[in-house]
């Protein structure tokens, strides 16, 4: 007995041990709450729809390059900035005149606009089209000529869903579909846009793999037995 207690840690490294393992588990506490998981993401969501929205009115604001998406005066270098992967919004820009509208300038093939936006005034909505969720925005100038206007349609992808072997996809986040859903229900998790009547909803996702250990409880733990190891030796 005496061989093992010269081999094992004297008395106060265990104690000392106890209650280092004993404060971590209020650390893992709050790092593995599933609440505070999803707040995470609801945070990073709103930023990111936020600052896309905002792009969007940067974008409508320069109605010089707007003009010259209408009329295809465009340069190769905004051609290059508008299609980067960066710039994930949907942009499409229409000719209107007496006889209707002619898209005459759009930068990429994921999305296309609702046919209903075009008989709204300039608005911000969320929707679900057929692959995934988005944040529609419409903006409108008139031009000279009477009855003549440009209309710019904003697509700001929220989730992709495909309804196939693709996952569905955020794009703030290659992980977030693992932890969050959009939901088609009211929930205690709101997300809101850069103006009041964008809002809608996540659910946390069930996860399908067995539940992990919660660490909290296994520091809890590991710091009594060695509080009892403690006891035992200064006995």
């Amino acid at each position: 007995m005496k061989k093992i207690s010269h081999i094992l840690p004297k008395p106060h490294l265990w104690l000392a041990g106890a209650i280092i393992l004993y404060l971590l588990s209020f650390l893992f506490t709050q790092s593995f709450s599933p609440g505070r998981s999803i707040k995470n993401d609801i945070n990073e969501l709103e930023n990111f729809v936020r600052s896309k929205h905002r792009e969007f009115n940067t974008l409508v604001a320069d109605t010089s390059l707007i003009k010259r998406l209408a009329f295809n005066n465009y340069s190769e270098k905004e051609v290059e900035e508008l299609t980067s992967s960066k710039y994930s919004t949907g942009i499409f820009v229409y000719k209107k005149d007496f006889g209707g509208g002619e898209l005459k300038f759009w930068n990429n093939q994921t999305s296309f606009p609702p046919n209903e936006i075009f008989s709204y005034p300039d608005t911000a909505y969320f929707e679900q089209r057929p692959n995934g969720f988005y944040i529609c925005l419409k903006s409108t100038f008139g031009l000279a000529a009477k009855h003549d206007s440009i209309a710019t349609i904003g697509m700001i992808p929220v989730m992709y869903r495909y309804f196939s072997s693709f996952a569905d996809q955020f794009p703030y986040s290659k992980t977030a579909s693992s932890r969050i859903s959009i939901s088609g229900l009211k929930t205690e998790y709101p997300v809101t846009g850069l103006t009041e009547n964008i809002r809608f909803y996540i659910s946390p996702v069930i996860s399908k793999t067995p539940a992990t250990l919660n660490l909290n409880i296994i520091f809890k733990l590991l710091s009594v037995l060695l509080l009892f190891i403690y006891i035992h030796f200064t006995a």
